[in-house]
This record gives structure tokens, sequence and C-alpha cells, in this order.
């Protein structure tokens, strides 16, 4: 069962925290792929297509995983470049406002 998991970061952390989501997929994706890889092509030449079918519809869930993983990174990451995008004197402009709102009802 996936669940999700929520945490707050500060905004600058966010490019690490998408380095440590995606850390393990070097490694851990080059040798999933070749095991998995590997043992299909065994299979095949072995005449064994169940056991193939099997191992590429693991492969194809191992996969989505991942996918999820980057979906999860690439959402971090817009998230973060739209906030940046922001204009930073958003507070100033509303501290002026107020002001003004004061000085308009006084």
């Amino acid at each position: 069962m996936k669940v999700n998991i929520q945490y707050a970061v500060d905004l600058n952390e966010i490019p690490a925290e998408v380095i440590k989501i995606l850390s393990d997929f070097d490694s851990h994706l080059t040798n999933l792929y070749c095991t998995r890889y590997r043992n299909i092509k065994a299979w095949i030449n072995d005449g064994s297509l169940p056991d193939a079918l099997e191992e590429i519809d693991r492969l194809r869930l191992n996969l989505a995983d991942f996918d999820q993983r980057l979906e999860d990174a690439a959402a971090l990451l817009t998230g973060f470049l739209n906030e940046k995008s922001k204009p930073q004197h958003t507070e100033e402009v509303s501290d002026l406002t107020e002001k003004e709102e004061k000085q308009n009802v006084d």
C-alpha cells in the first residue's frame, strides 16, 4: 500500500530534498534493470515464456514506482521555481498598501 508523506522544509532546501529523493536512482535502477533483463532474456531463451512475462510485469511495476518518484521530484521543483519567480518585494508592497489604507482612514 502506498501512502503520502508530507513534511515542511525551508524553501531553499527543496533542491537538496529532490536530490535525496532521486539519490538511489543510479545504482538501484541500473541493478534492477540488469537483473530483470538477464532473467527475462534467460527465460525467453529457455522457452519459459510465462516466467519471462511475470518478470516483465515485475519490471513494469518497479518502473512505475520510479516514475512516481520522478513525478514527485518534478512537482517539488516546479513549486520551487514558481515560488522563486515571484517578485521579492511583495511584503514591501503589502506594507505600503496597509500604510496607505491607514492614511486614507485618518
